[in-house]
């Protein structure tokens, strides 16, 4: 199983056999090679099943379509009478609730670092 990689110690970079240190796109490694392949100046060996995650919250909202009914004498009435409407008020058009136009509003971390098993 290829689960080691060479990390540079002083850049945090990963080694890849054709273009040398890189950010990803990395060259994986098995344990055999890991115990005799020789290592780029400044590599070391990292076993990624060992590497530290983090958890993230990541809040996304999405567009959906509601409606509700007004009585007014005008359109210009109509949007001046649904400004004021709570939201609670609206019923949803689920038509148009498929999800597709959706977008990530926030990532936040919300826990400690944990090393994977």
């Amino acid at each position: 199983m290829q689960n080691f990689a060479i990390t540079n110690v002083k850049t945090n970079l990963f080694w890849s056999n054709l273009d040398g240190w890189v950010s990803d796109g990395f060259d994986l490694f098995t344990l055999d090679e890991s115990e005799y392949l020789r290592l780029p100046i400044d590599g070391k060996w990292v076993n990624l099943s060992k590497m530290v995650t983090k958890r993230y919250k990541v809040s996304a909202s999405y567009l959906t379509h509601v409606y509700t009914f007004v009585e007014a004498k005008d359109e210009e009435q109509a949007w001046d009478i649904a400004g004021d409407i709570d939201g609670g008020d609206f019923e949803s058009d689920n038509i148009y609730d498929d999800l597709s136009d959706w977008s990530i509003n926030m990532v936040e971390e919300v826990a400690h670092a944990k090393t994977i098993a």
